[in-house]
């Protein structure tokens, strides 16, 4: 009998484990578990649509080799997201796997999940990120355990291609890649036939007696046009600027590499754009962080252990994210902040100061008060996870002392940011 994987994922995200994603995203159950009935479709048939070889096959089980996706927690659904930090961890591993796997489209799918479901954009991206690694642990266990390696893996896949069929409407679109939209749109055309087939009480068509192609795809026809239209659409939409957020991946105020210039555009798998592969780095207190090479943890890391005293050499976060014109943050900030207090709990004499800083387009005095604010919440997060308040001091600086031009989007994105700098090591 065939594996129906979203049908499981699904199954899997009820009761308490829905309830306890739900709220740390700050969504209700109901709209959470109606973005989960899109997210599945999307990554699985997203998936199946680009396995269409033995080394597509290879690349992908790699992936999952590579991140060990196919053994410990990662097998376990419910355990993965109710261990403590799961829900953290995973969407720390699987927002850059959503980017490498998914490439332009993912912006595409995290929109189409939100409009399906009402969830905010970026409960949508952290939905995504969360299930990608439990989707490859799914399909790795199964695969692994098997022992078919690629053939085990195109199999499987292509058994899921008779359920998408029973995918939210929109999908076909948004997914971008052609041998998915046919699946979908063959298998509903399939099924419809045979609906009809049934309905007329005439004896079902069997598959050597179907239609040519061209007949069977004739009620789908129409909507070609729809399709190519949001297709485009969905690809200028991921390109264009995100709304403005704390920062992106910032230039430090001195001279520190500027390293989002340096790393090559084409991130190893489970990488993030601009900030390097994840490398492991084991802490004095044995705790072992998974940070991007080029990380603002990794050049954290790397000043601490330094000879020296030089206190003015400031950091900027590349990953946290607050609401609009608010304090704020988001999930996504979750990790970065946890790699911080980590650091700041395996060397117990380091001190630090946390800087907030803004654009100029709005009043100097409603700036100032929004970095204070911002700065504070980042500081008060860090707190929560252990650190000691007395080590640390949060201070807003508005406007002052930008580091891009303010006259351009780029520049003013650049200057929405929170800093950190040690001030005793």
């Amino acid at each position: 009998m065939a594996t129906n994987l979203i049908a499981e994922m699904m199954n899997a995200f009820r009761g308490d484990t829905l309830s306890g994603v739900a709220s740390a995203l700050g969504e209700t159950p109901g709209k959470t578990q109606t973005a989960l009935g899109g997210v599945f479709p999307a990554l699985i048939g997203g998936l199946a649509g680009s396995v269409s070889s033995t080394d597509q096959a290879n690349t992908l089980l790699n992936v999952i080799k590579g991140n060990k996706l196919d053994a410990g927690p990662f097998t376990d659904v419910s355990g993965a997201i109710k261990a403590p930090g799961g829900m953290t961890s995973l969407m720390s591993m699987g927002r850059p796997l959503v980017d490498s796997l998914f490439g332009g489209r993912a912006g595409v799918i995290t929109d189409w999940v939100s409009s399906l479901s009402g969830v905010s954009r970026s409960s949508s991206s952290s939905l995504l990120g969360l299930a990608l690694p439990l989707v490859l642990g799914q399909i790795g266990k199964r695969v692994m355990s098997s022992g078919a390696g690629a053939s085990g893996l195109m199999s499987l896949l292509g058994e899921q291609r008779q359920y998408l069929q029973d995918a939210p409407p929109g999908l076909a679109g948004i997914l971008g890649s052609t041998s998915t939209r046919q699946v979908v749109e063959n298998e509903g055309a399939r099924r419809v036939g045979a609906h009809e087939a049934e309905t007329r009480r005439t004896p079902v068509v069997t598959a050597s007696q179907a239609a040519p192609p061209e007949r069977r795809r004739s009620p789908w026809m129409w909507a070609i046009p729809l399709l190519l239209l949001i297709a485009l659409l969905g690809f200028f939409l991921s390109r264009r600027p995100e709304p403005p957020r704390e920062a992106g991946v910032q230039t430090p105020r001195t001279e520190v590499p500027r390293a989002a210039q340096d790393v090559p555009r084409v991130i190893p798998p489970g990488g993030v754009a601009g900030l390097g592969a994840f490398v492991e780095r084991q802490l004095p207190n044995n705790i072992a962080l998974r940070i991007p090479a080029n990380g603002v943890e990794s050049k954290l890391l790397a000043y601490i252990q330094q000879p020296g005293q030089n206190t003015e050499t400031w950091f900027s976060f590349d990953r946290l994210e607050f609401e609009t014109d608010s304090a704020r943050l988001l999930p996504a900030a979750s990790e970065q902040l946890q790699n911080i207090a980590n650091i700041m709990k395996a060397y117990p004499q380091v001190t630090v100061e946390i800087g907030g800083f803004t654009d100029n387009t709005a009043d100097s005095a409603y700036n100032l008060k929004l970095s204070q604010d911002r700065a504070t919440a980042a500081m008060n997060q860090i707190a929560s996870l252990g650190v000691d308040r007395s080590r640390m001091k949060a201070e807003g600086f508005g406007e002052a002392d930008p580091i891009a031009d303010n006259d351009t989007p780029e520049g003013r994105q650049r200057n929405r940011r929170i800093d950190i700098r040690v001030t005793n090591k």
